[in-house]
């Protein structure tokens, strides 16, 4: 008991003190931020005059990214095994089945649509996230068609991938406790969080082969 006494009035000790010398040093504002920014205030680009320019402002957008991401610095690149079935031609273009393996025993699944009679490339490629819709990458509706999109590029001569976010159709996981397996917007939401890691300490994902879209 009087040792843990003493630790916490040493932890009080530095706090205050810590405090009161910031209070001295730090200026009265930030000073990082020179104005308010709002919705209302104007984009500023920087400007671009040359390619070196160019070659140091984009490397400071990727790391950027990269760091928003988490990765910074790059995980290890792991095998992707990649593995495509199911190829079927339609009009201008093809589409077959993917999945790979993006970290080791986690697997990406989805479509991979192919120009056809456009020659043999090099094609510019396109990656198509599905955003937050309850079918996720087989959403199929008035407002709006990831098949569609993606056989639009693909007619236009470029390689596009759907893909699934976690959770949703082939990349779910089979041990994922109460949430049914046709709520995938449920499932993407609560994975890797506090709920999810308490109530599922181990989660076993398998590919279940992508399904084709026309």
């Amino acid at each position: 008991m009087i040792r843990a006494l003493t630790i916490l009035a040493g932890v009080l000790s530095f706090h205050f003190q810590y405090t009161a010398s910031s209070s001295t040093v730090l200026p009265p504002r930030d000073e990082r931020a020179k104005e308010v920014r709002t919705l209302n205030t104007l984009r500023q680009f920087p400007e671009i005059t040359s390619k070196a320019a160019w070659e140091k402002r984009a490397k400071e957008i990727r790391e950027h990214a990269l760091v928003c991401t988490g990765l910074w610095p790059m995980p290890e690149k792991s095998p992707l095994n990649a593995n495509t079935s199911g190829r079927v031609e339609r009009d201008g273009y093809s589409v077959e089945k993917v999945y790979m393996q993006t970290l080791p025993g986690f697997y990406l699944a989805g479509n991979l649509y192919r120009p056809l009679g456009k020659g043999k490339g090099p094609f510019p490629a396109v990656l198509n996230p599905h955003g937050h819709w309850k079918e996720g990458r087989m959403a199929n509706v008035e407002l709006g068609s990831i098949a569609a999109r993606c056989i639009s590029f693909a007619r236009q001569g470029m390689v596009a991938f759907s893909y699934d976010m976690v959770g949703y159709n082939d990349t779910f996981f089979s041990n994922y406790g109460d949430v049914p397996v046709e709520q995938f917007s449920a499932r993407h939401h609560r994975f890797a969080t506090n709920e999810a890691r308490s109530n599922q300490p181990t989660l076993e994902h398998q590919p279940h082969g992508a399904a084709n879209m026309e």
